[in-house]
């Protein structure tokens, strides 16, 4: 298996709702996390131009996105589901470096 393999089910999914175009809306545990202190706007961008991490993204539509920041050095983590109709986000966190 090669490192460029994607599961049917997560390709059938970006398919159906494109990350860069899809309407994206936040669960109520979302911002019960407070301390973390991310923003919205950086959870936004995180599903539209990060990466999909395949290990920890489990049938049927749970997908995890990451992407690092060189400028902050940080690396942000976004839990969301996919709805019939938008991204519902479940909860985020940060970590420092990669």
């Amino acid at each position: 298996m090669s490192n460029n393999y994607v599961p049917f089910w997560i390709k059938k999914h970006l398919e159906r709702l494109n990350p860069k175009d899809a309407n994206i809306t936040f669960n109520k545990h979302f911002f019960k996390r407070k301390h973390r202190n991310i923003d919205e706007e950086i959870c936004i961008e995180t599903i539209k131009e990060g990466k999909v991490v395949m290990f920890r993204s489990l049938w049927p539509g749970k997908l995890v996105f990451e992407k690092y920041s060189g400028k902050e050095h940080l690396t942000y983590t976004i839990v969301a589901f996919f709805k019939s109709d938008r991204i519902e986000v479940r909860t985020a966190w940060k970590k420092e470096g990669r």
